[in-house]
């Protein structure tokens, strides 16, 4: 079980998809405590209320919506659709700020949180059919949770305006994004240098007539 849970965790996409669910957990820890100390200040606490149902909202979409776009696409565009969602609401809303873009972004982060979700449990599955998946889920929930925990210290120790927030969530989503496509590419090059060529017969030497013949 214990060679299974490494060979889990030490599977390159398995490895490359779980790098993208901590940045994305990241950003809704961040964005979570973010707009609880923004919108405190500036709109009221039921302000944050009307955000936090919104992202709650967000989820739900995700997780209804994630199926059926597994059943038509790869779980690596999944997980690319999930950056690309949160980097692309996160620079609308910096660039646009106001409480409406605020809850627009939660929802939008925890849609994308849902999707990379399902997309990263898809991955696991796939490339550990034989593993100990329950394991490997709880030790990768486990980084998922600090990751959370450790996005949420600045917002708490700095109340930051609205629009520098979401600049930090759409910064985020862009680098994993880009760290995704990048790890993505690599990997493809390596295999195919890693791909035989083809067999070359060897050419045999002329036959020197033997001694005597004419």
């Amino acid at each position: 079980d214990v060679q299974q849970e490494r060979a889990v965790v030490r599977s390159p996409e398995v490895r490359r998809a779980s790098v993208a669910m901590m940045l994305v957990r990241a950003s809704v820890g961040f964005l979570t405590f973010h707009l609880f100390f923004w919108l405190r200040d500036d709109y009221g606490l039921a302000a944050f209320g009307v955000a936090a149902a919104a992202g709650a909202l967000g989820s739900v979409v995700g997780n209804v919506l994630a199926p059926r776009i597994r059943r038509s696409t790869r779980e690596e565009v999944m997980v690319t659709i999930a950056l690309a969602t949160l980097a692309v609401a996160g620079l609308v809303a910096a660039l646009t700020g106001g409480f409406a873009m605020a809850v627009a972004l939660a929802a939008a982060v925890n849609f994308s949180g849902s999707v990379a979700r399902m997309a990263f449990d898809a991955i696991v599955q796939r490339d550990a059919p034989h593993g100990n998946h329950s394991r490997s889920f709880a030790r990768f929930e486990t980084r998922f949770q600090l990751a959370w925990v450790l996005a949420g210290v600045p917002p708490v120790a700095v109340t930051l305006p609205g629009r520098v927030g979401f600049g930090l969530v759409a910064a985020m989503g862009a680098v994993a994004l880009a760290l995704y496509g990048m790890s993505g590419r690599l990997r493809a090059r390596r295999g195919r240098s890693r791909a035989p060529g083809p067999r070359v017969r060897p050419v045999s030497a002329t036959r020197r007539p033997a001694r005597g013949a004419r």
